[in-house]
């Protein structure tokens, strides 16, 4: 009897165990796993393919469709190649050596053994090998140092760069005037500033998107700063002298001051340090104005003369300014605001001698000088000789010579001589002839040289005149 149980329970197991297994799936339990051949770390790619590797084979179209490689912002149109359980990706337009591309697989797959699995893939690269892309290897200065005013900086890269990208997109802040130099087969670029580095200032610069000559990129962005050299020393006015100015030079009076300025002369100004021309010559004002330039008279910037267009007036007080608008180069303003008042002086011209034929008159406040003739003449003739204390220029040598006038004084019955001839014995000397003359003998007739001097007749370019009249009186025997 229990035989018979024991045989119907195999029977009946058996039974269950035939029934269950035609009425379910076959399940797994294997790991899916996926490999990719550029791995997370990578930095530069150079295989034809992208290549991905399932444990468990997906459903392919699946997998296409998930597929988002790009470059840049720009989505890449791929083809898809199967062998086996592997995926080989590549663009259809070929990969461009030197870009940036992002491979990217993110979505829940469907395996072919029915499970479902998430897969996430995230992958940035350049293509190309590493050693092709741009790497700058040494910068001459030192980031935040102090430069001096010429220094050049000079970059060194791996590779030859492309000119006009260094060109395009190097920049430099705040932005200078510069000249680019390539050496060394174009991996050295040497920049040169066509002026000083401004004193005071901070510059960064920055190297981003230059390419190499195989138009391979910069493998990062490049970056630094340098300041140049600082200057707090104002600027100040030394001292302001009398400048002659002429044709043939500029003939500075440096023992000399303001206060002995002449009516012709120019004025020079020196400064502690060189200054900026422009600020020059809107910070230094006179009151009243006077026509005139202003020009640097050194190398160095520090001395400025005004060149004055026409004569100061004698009589007239002038107020000379000099703002703190005035800056040295490097935009330093003036210490302080100088202002002063003058009167020009004027070198007058005076009479050295005068002679009537052989009699020199020394005494012109004499009332009776007696010019005696060397013998009987019809008409008298005496020759009057001026000599002045400086040389007439040609110009004004017809000024001086209408400045003398002989004339009968008393009585007026007395006859008035008549000009024979004027000469200039010399630059200085003037001689002219004059007959007519009536001799004294019982009565005696007087007669007056007179030499008209004042403003109205100027004797030089510099504004030389005769103060004032010279008048001799004389009579003739």
């Amino acid at each position: 009897m229990r035989s018979i149980k024991n045989c119907f329970l195999i029977i009946s197991l058996l039974f269950f165990t035939d029934v269950f297994l035609s009425s379910c799936f076959f399940v797994s339990f294997e790991d899916l796993s996926v490999e990719c051949n550029i791995s997370e770390t990578i930095e530069y790619f150079n295989e034809d393919y992208i290549c991905v590797t399932f444990s468990i084979s997906p459903d392919q179209k699946e997998f296409e469709d998930s597929v988002q490689l790009s470059q840049g912002s720009t989505a890449v149109i791929c083809d898809f190649e199967w062998e086996d359980n592997t995926c080989k990706i590549c663009p259809r337009e070929n990969w461009t050596y030197g870009l940036a591309y992002s491979f990217i697989v993110n979505k829940e797959l469907t395996m072919s053994d029915g499970r479902a699995y998430t897969v996430n893939l995230f992958r940035t690269f350049f293509y190309g090998l590493s050693e092709k892309y741009l790497k700058l290897m040494n910068c001459s200065i030192t980031d935040n140092s102090v430069i001096d005013y010429r220094t050049n900086i000079i970059f060194t890269f791996n590779n030859p760069v492309d000119i006009l990208s260094v060109k395009d997109k190097f920049t430099i802040v705040p932005s200078v005037s510069y000249k680019l130099e390539f050496k060394d087969d174009n991996k050295t670029v040497t920049v040169i500033p066509t002026e000083n580095w401004k004193t005071n200032t901070y510059y960064s610069w920055e190297l981003n998107e230059i390419k190499s000559r195989e138009q391979y990129p910069l493998n990062k962005k490049y970056t630094g700063a340098f300041y140049s050299p600082s200057d707090i020393i104002q600027p100040e006015l030394v001292s302001i002298h009398p400048v002659l100015v002429d044709s043939a030079a500029k003939t500075w009076r440096r023992d000399k001051s303001i206060s002995d300025l002449y009516v012709h002369e120019s004025l020079g100004f020196i400064f502690s340090e060189p200054v900026n021309f422009e600020t020059v010559k809107n910070a230094i004002t006179f009151t009243p104005s006077l026509s005139g330039t202003f020009i640097q008279s050194d190398t160095e910037g520090k001395e400025y003369i005004y060149c004055i267009q026409k004569n100061w007036d004698s009589e007239t007080e002038y107020q000379i300014k000099i703002s703190t608008s005035l800056q040295d180069n490097n935009k330093l303003p003036l210490y302080e605001e100088y202002q002063k008042f003058f009167k020009p002086k004027i070198e007058f011209t005076s009479i050295s001698s005068i002679s009537l034929n052989s009699t020199t008159i020394t005494d012109y406040s004499e009332k009776e000088n007696v010019c005696t003739l060397p013998q009987a003449q019809v008409g008298a003739e005496i020759a009057v000789t001026i000599e002045f204390s400086m040389n007439i220029d040609d110009q004004f040598k017809d000024t001086a010579y209408k400045m003398v006038s002989v004339g009968s004084y008393f009585p007026s019955s007395a006859a008035s001589p008549s000009i024979l001839h004027a000469l200039w014995i010399s630059d200085s000397e003037l001689e002219i002839l004059y007959k007519g003359f009536t001799k004294s003998t019982l009565n005696k007739n007087y007669y007056v040289l007179k030499i008209t001097g004042g403003t109205k007749n100027i004797l030089s370019t510099e504004g030389s005149f005769l103060k004032d009249d010279v008048c001799v009186y004389f009579i003739v025997q």
